[in-house]
């Protein structure tokens, strides 16, 4: 593995800062270095990764690199929701160049075809981190 990638791999890396029952503020250092003109994608992340049903609110913090996620207990766990942001969090490593290389106009699109897939993933019970592979026609 080269440098790079062990970087990305670490920036990536997610932290719980704080663990309620409902409520779970997460840190990923890789946040805090998305620049201002582009922290308008907040959205976009939060769509993301609440994809899982039990996730009601995902709140993305650039300036600190914090998640604030709010679920239903009886729905989904803490644990579930760890392993799903880091089964994203992976499919965003291997696949970082495409993320790169979007246009601003091509994010809202490409962020649904993706949100179809990992809806499709969750429902077969797929590992995200291992097992899922993304088609070509998700990247225009």
């Amino acid at each position: 593995m080269i440098l790079r990638d062990l970087a990305l791999r670490y920036a990536l890396r997610i932290r719980v800062r704080h663990s309620l029952p409902g409520r779970l503020r997460l840190h990923v250092d890789a946040l805090k270095s998305v620049p201002p003109e582009s922290q308008h994608l907040a959205a976009l992340v939060a769509r993301l990764l609440g994809v899982p049903r039990g996730i009601e609110r995902v709140d993305v913090t650039f300036v600190t690199g914090n998640l604030l996620v709010q679920y239903d207990v009886g729905t989904i766990t803490e644990q579930e929701i760890l392993r799903y942001f880091r089964g994203v969090l992976a499919l965003a490593q291997k696949h970082w160049e495409n993320l790169l290389s979007l246009t601003e106009e091509q994010i809202p699109d490409t962020v649904d075809r993706l949100v179809r897939i990992l809806s499709l993933a969750l429902q077969n019970r797929v590992e995200l981190e291992s097992e899922i592979e993304l088609p070509d026609d998700v990247w225009p």
